[in-house]
């Protein structure tokens, strides 16, 4: 078993995609390097021999030199979004998160090689493709200064290919089967997406959220106001029963934020929602339902939505997917005994000074945090982590989306 802290295994995958992402980024543009570029530290410098020659650690039966240590740690200050005032300040977090990072990998990647994982063409063109950008965007003379050689490089990032293919590949299989299974299961549900417009009864905060009394029951608006509200509902209804667009309607009628596109299935809404919606088919209206918030008008857009199945039995296989794979990669995991500190020479890495790596990083504007990098490469390696990380958050919305259409 792994004793210490085990580090995120997304970041195998995510190193490879970020790294070759910001390779491409600052490609063609001076190696990233810009005019004012001030000369870097020589502080951890040492030749190819040395570092090639330099045994840091060893994991199972891979021995780590500090040639290929460094290129994870490369990784690590890159795609964990390091600044060089970050790695100076706290050189041990990056220290550890590379340990981590390299452990992972390596134990993984000897996962691959006991289960007859391999490469075909168009992997190894993608890798070839980051590696070569990984290489065109170190500034120049970097990897030289500290040692680092193309082969190690190469070395590196088609482990990590193996890794990703390795783990990319199971969670198709296991993906697949299980969205099969759970496409099974709900195909007699009624998927659907329909149009819900509140008017609404009860008092609202500034937030537009129900105001409540200091017993937690709702405030309700006067008799009058509830009259009015119903009205407007009723006379919405005729204009959405006549061809009318429920949002735009909607905001005529000053309610668009108690406008919402519903999406779901029969019995995974309130009651009387389930109740009204249950016979409902697309281009029905469901008459003025009197809601404990106000008055509402349901407009159906689609009904028995094939393609909504589909989608929540993907998010559903997702979850299950993340949670048995998690198990999995524990088993993993423990294939091979890792010693925190017995598996270290020495204090080798300890005593190694990873601010002058930072410190060229920076000037090659792979970090933040050197005077001498220019706004242009800048403003591109921020519009990449932004990138990055949009896509992340993207999926982590659609997966927040999905649960709540299972009600979770």
């Amino acid at each position: 078993m792994i004793k210490g802290k085990k580090y995120l295994k997304k970041q195998v995958v995510a190193s490879v995609l970020a790294l070759s992402m910001a390779a491409a980024s600052l490609t063609g543009c001076s190696n990233g390097l810009s005019s004012s570029k001030k000369e870097s530290s020589n502080v951890g410098t040492m030749t190819q021999e040395e570092a090639s020659t330099t045994k840091v650690m060893v994991i199972g039966d891979y021995d780590i030199y500090m040639d290929e240590l460094l290129v994870y740690a490369i990784q690590a200050m890159v795609t964990n979004n390091g600044t060089l005032a970050s790695v100076k300040a706290n050189p041990d977090t990056y220290k550890e998160q590379t340990l981590s990072l390299i452990r992972t990998t390596k134990i993984l990647y000897d996962v691959t090689q006991h289960n007859d994982v391999t490469l075909d063409d168009s992997d190894m063109e993608t890798t070839n493709n980051t590696i070569n950008n990984f290489l065109k965007s170190m500034p120049d003379g970097l990897l030289e200064k500290y040692g680092i050689s193309e082969d190690v490089v190469r070395k590196v990032f088609t482990e990590q290919t193996y890794v990703s293919k390795f783990e990319n590949d199971i969670k198709n299989d296991m993906g697949k089967t299980i969205q099969d299974d759970v496409e099974e299961k709900v195909k007699d549900y009624n998927f659907m997406v329909f149009d819900y417009i509140l008017f609404p009864t009860v008092e609202t905060t500034e937030d537009d959220t129900p105001a409540t009394n200091t017993d937690g029951s709702y405030k309700y608006v006067d008799d009058a106001a509830k009259q009015k509200a119903k009205e407007n509902a009723e006379a919405l209804l005729k204009e959405l029963e006549a061809g009318g667009d429920a949002e735009t309607l909607a905001t005529k009628y000053g309610v668009s934020n108690y406008y919402f596109e519903r999406t779901g299935y029969v019995g995974s809404f309130t009651d009387s929602i389930n109740k009204a919606v249950e016979n409902m088919k697309a281009g029905d209206c469901s008459g003025v339902l009197e809601e404990k918030l106000g008055y509402a008008v349901i407009h159906m857009k689609s009904d028995h939505d094939e393609e909504l199945l589909k989608n929540y039995a993907y998010a559903v296989a997702s979850d299950t997917v993340d949670d048995q794979f998690d198990k999995l990669e524990e088993q993993w995991l423990s294939t091979i005994e890792v010693d925190t500190e017995k598996d270290m020479e020495g204090t080798v890495w300890a005593d190694y000074d990873l601010s002058g790596l930072a410190q060229s990083l920076a000037d090659g504007g792979l970090l933040n945090g050197a005077s001498s990098t220019s706004s242009a490469d800048r403003t591109k390696y921020d519009l990449l982590v932004k990138d990055t990380n949009t896509e992340q958050f993207a999926t982590d919305c659609f997966v927040f989306f999905c649960k709540k259409i299972k009600g979770k």
